[in-house]
């Protein structure tokens, strides 16, 4: 918004909630197994994402999801509130996005990796689809 000539002390006091969304594909729960992380995942990930994975799914294929191993979508939500003095003292003084999500961070702040990661870790959805929010921050 700042970028569009609003003063960021309007944006501070103007804005309540920031929300990021993005859809994975769920796994289908008829053929859904329990596989490991496969090397060409280990290289790709960092090793502290890696260390937040404690099991991994994915869908054989059956009828019930026309041999894909997926059957519908879940979404994945990042949710910034704009109410702490600090977060809003950032914003005013024109803080870059760094110093906004630091900020958030600190208070809270859980992230689309973060989110996606914990539907991996319950069943929700692969590693695979979970790696393209993770690649995209």
């Amino acid at each position: 918004m700042v970028d569009m000539g609003i003063e960021p002390y309007l944006v501070a006091s103007a804005v309540k909630l920031v929300i990021a969304q993005r859809l994975v594909r769920r796994i289908c729960a008829e053929c859904k197994e329990e596989v490991p992380i496969s090397p060409e995942e280990q290289e790709e990930l960092h090793e502290s994402t890696l260390n937040g994975i404690q099991q991994t799914f994915r869908g054989k294929g059956c009828e019930a999801c026309n041999k894909t191993g997926y059957r519908g979508r879940a979404p994945v939500f990042e949710v910034m509130p704009i109410k702490s003095k600090d977060l809003k003292r950032v914003i005013t003084e024109g803080g870059t996005e760094v110093m906004v999500a630091q900020v958030a961070r600190r208070e809270g702040l859980r992230t689309l990796k973060d989110e996606v990661l914990s539907l991996v870790n319950a069943g929700v959805t692969s590693l695979e689809e979970a790696m393209e929010i993770i690649a995209s921050e």
